[in-house]
């Protein structure tokens, strides 16, 4: 899974499009995941950081993000904005060979970014992806559906479920700059046996969420 590396002019494009004109839409879309500020969140592809500066407040003071992304060009901007290390992992890497503990987060983001994955890898990917989140941790994507350039929600469904994810909700959108798109939920089923009590019927923290 490998990218050419963007130009100056696409970095600077891209920046300014995600960033600034579409900043909006993209703050709406990490306000409505719900999250507490507390939890261990990847984002796959976060590529200009466009969600990074919505999910950074959140989660800097009690949670964190792993971001984790192919191109080099892309994770050096994310490192010099916000550092690595602390509350944030800034990582190059393919996601399925990335040195990191299944059943370790709470949320797993992809946005924008799957339709860009060739079709014969993106299998692989959602079952990476599956096997990061803990039991009862959830996935998040948002595609765009367009014929020449995206993917349709029957393909994202038939990952998620080969992968062993539960639709949770899903539908479909439309944005004025980026057209047609399709969104959805997704949960890692618990195992059995794995109700969240210890030993003495107290419940006990979330796997990869840090304790109170």
């Amino acid at each position: 899974m490998a990218y050419a590396e963007p130009g100056r002019f696409e970095i600077l494009a891209e920046t300014l499009m995600l960033n600034a004109l579409l900043s909006s839409m993209y703050r709406t879309y990490v306000a409505d995941m719900g999250l507490h500020g507390d939890e261990r969140v990847l984002e796959l592809g976060p590529g200009s950081g466009a969600l990074t500066k919505h999910l950074a407040p959140l989660l800097r003071d009690r949670g964190h993000l792993t971001e984790v992304d192919v191109t080099q060009a892309w994770i050096e901007r994310l490192r010099r904005r916000y550092g690595d290390g602390g509350w944030i992992d800034v990582i190059h890497a393919d996601v399925r060979a990335a040195p990191l503990v299944a059943d370790s987060y709470d949320v797993v983001l992809v946005h924008w970014m799957l339709h860009d994955v060739e079709a014969p890898d993106r299998q692989g990917v959602i079952t990476a992806l599956a096997r990061l989140l803990r039991p009862a941790g959830r996935l998040f994507l948002r595609e765009p559906t367009k014929e020449k350039h995206g993917m349709s929600a029957d393909e994202v469904r038939r990952l998620t479920a080969a992968a062993g994810l539960q639709e949770e909700a899903a539908g479909h959108g439309k944005t004025l700059f980026a057209g047609r798109y399709f969104a959805g939920r997704y949960v890692k089923p618990e195992r059995a046996g794995d109700d969240g009590l210890t030993g003495s019927g107290e419940l006990a923290p979330s796997r990869g969420r840090r304790a109170r």
